[in-house]
């Protein structure tokens, strides 16, 4: 048996491409019949957003969702689902094809390849989120399996392209605002039925964050623990880890390092392959001093997904603590090559660099920080002292006198001084 093999679907919005995937498998289940989605992501965060927002109208559907992360142990899919009795109630998501062992992860290949019939016979309903390198490679490598898929669907760009952990502007304000009373409106008009019981989950954990952005954490807490709660209900390790992920980040908010401890342990416990519930672990570890345990999970994060940039800044942060420079100095690197606007990340790169002796390396890195941001005083200050090391003291003085205005001034006017800094790391003299 063969299947039809769409073309690619681009829709312009994330909304728009969920509609395509959700559309599909809607059919699939209508009809009890197998559906191989492929969806190609740009980022992880955008993975994120699309599986959790369509896991919850998948499930309003009565349908089951299962993450399944490919690994060196872990790559037969097909033979997996092959011994599943739920799969006819059950969406699964499909992830690290690269990881499937054996060269650049040949063995995942190859088992989709070889094993492709049993994709239809037990009418599976799967959605492959790949890299850009990953469905590159698929038709190529899995020449078969590829022409049984239904539909490839490339996610767009996030817009702005911020890491997770980074709030846009937007995160406090009117903005703000608007996303709390949308959110409050739309958990006051949902029916209390067992349906529902997802969408109300992910509304309240985005109202923890949007609660916990503009600093009323005892709201936040308030709503974490109610979301801890339903999330108990559901049945659902995956949505429990995530209510106990948001109670642990809003706990180190309010500065409660042993609940925010406890919650995140629990998340990872639930859910051990949730990447981000690692990384604040990590975090909860290095603010109670636990650098060591800080550093492993760190490690096991970027194991399970070594896109995160916020990961990689945090582990910059582990090494640095330790005045392991070189270690803290690469961590920093990866992440400002996978989030090349966050400005704060540049400026530690820089530091880095001036703390292990190389002023000349950390030029650069603290102009592009200032770049992103100018009302950085302290990457000022240090930018001054790196160029007086250099014997560069008219820019020195010039970067001193910036940072004392910003330091005086509530709102300070750009000058003729800030671009007098573009390319001085390849200037070699005043």
């Amino acid at each position: 048996m063969t299947t039809s093999a769409a073309s690619l679907s681009a829709g312009t919005t994330l909304e728009e491409c969920l509609e395509i995937l959700l559309a599909e498998l809607e059919l699939a289940i209508r009809w009890d019949r197998p559906s191989l989605l492929l969806a190609v992501y740009p980022t992880e965060t955008i993975r994120q957003q699309a599986e959790t927002a369509l896991e919850t109208r998948l499930r309003a559907l009565g349908q089951n969702v299962q993450r399944l992360l490919i690994s060196a142990e872990q790559f037969d899919i097909a033979w997996l689902l092959a011994q599943r009795a739920d799969v006819g109630q059950t969406v699964f998501f499909v992830s690290g094809l690269r990881w499937g062992g054996g060269k650049d992860g040949g063995n995942a290949y190859r088992a989709l390849n070889l094993r492709r019939e049993l994709f239809v016979e037990h009418r599976a309903r799967l959605v492959f989120w790949l890299t850009p390198q990953e469905a590159t490679a698929l038709p190529r490598r899995a020449p078969d399996f590829w022409a049984f898929r239904h539909r490839v669907v490339e996610l767009p760009p996030p817009v702005p392209s911020l890491p997770p952990n980074v709030s846009p502007p937007s995160a406090t304000g009117a903005d703000t605002e608007n996303a709390i009373a949308l959110r409050t409106a739309m958990l006051a008009s949902l029916p209390e039925t067992a349906e529902a019981q997802a969408t109300r989950l992910t509304l309240l954990l985005e109202l923890v964050s949007l609660y916990r952005q503009r600093g009323e954490g005892e709201r936040a807490l308030a709503l974490a623990r109610q979301s801890v709660q339903l999330a108990e209900q559901t049945g659902h390790q995956a949505d429990q880890a995530r209510a106990w992920l948001e109670l642990g980040l809003t706990a180190l908010a309010n500065g409660d390092k042993t609940t925010a401890q406890q919650a995140c342990q629990r998340a990872v416990a639930l859910d051990a392959v949730n990447a981000r519930a690692w990384e604040s672990l990590g975090r909860v570890y290095h603010a109670c001093g636990q650098s060591a345990a800080a550093l492993q999970a760190w490690q096991k994060s970027l194991e399970l997904d070594p896109h995160q940039a916020d990961a990689w800044a945090s582990l910059g942060d582990g090494y640095r603590a330790q005045g392991r420079l070189e270690e803290a100095r690469r961590a920093y690197r990866k992440a400002t090559h996978l989030a090349p606007d966050v400005a704060s990340w540049w400026a530690r790169l820089g530091e880095t660099l001036f703390e292990a002796g190389n002023a000349r390396a950390a030029l650069r890195p603290l102009q592009k920080a200032l770049q992103l941001d100018e009302q950085q005083v302290h990457v000022w200050e240090l930018l001054a002292r790196a160029c007086e090391q250099l014997g560069r003291s008219r820019q020195a003085e010039r970067a001193r006198q910036r940072a004392q205005a910003l330091a005086t001034l509530p709102s300070p006017a750009g000058t003729a001084a800030d671009g007098a800094f573009t390319g001085a790391a390849n200037n070699p003299g005043d």
